[in-house]
């Protein structure tokens, strides 16, 4: 079932979408509980913070979409 729900044509597509918009939300919201503070941008190194965010933002869209997937075959071939 994992290799049907990776191989649909929007499965990548959507993991990335969901991964972006996770990622922006959640960027906006701790910078939000910064006080909108440019340090929080200046305080690491640029490159942990992208690669914490980018690795977030693709566990969760994953997981969020190949979820959807599955129930979406499992629901048609419950029909057939």
């Amino acid at each position: 079932m994992f290799k049907k729900v990776i191989s649909q044509p929007r499965f990548w597509r959507s993991v990335v979408l969901l991964g972006i918009i996770y990622m922006s939300f959640l960027m906006l919201l701790q910078w939000a509980l910064m006080g909108f503070d440019m340090r929080f941008f200046t305080s690491r190194d640029p490159w942990i913070i992208a690669s914490v965010f980018i690795a977030g933002s693709f566990v969760c869209g994953f997981s969020v979409t190949y979820a959807r997937f599955w129930a979406k075959l499992k629901n048609d071939d419950r029909r057939r």
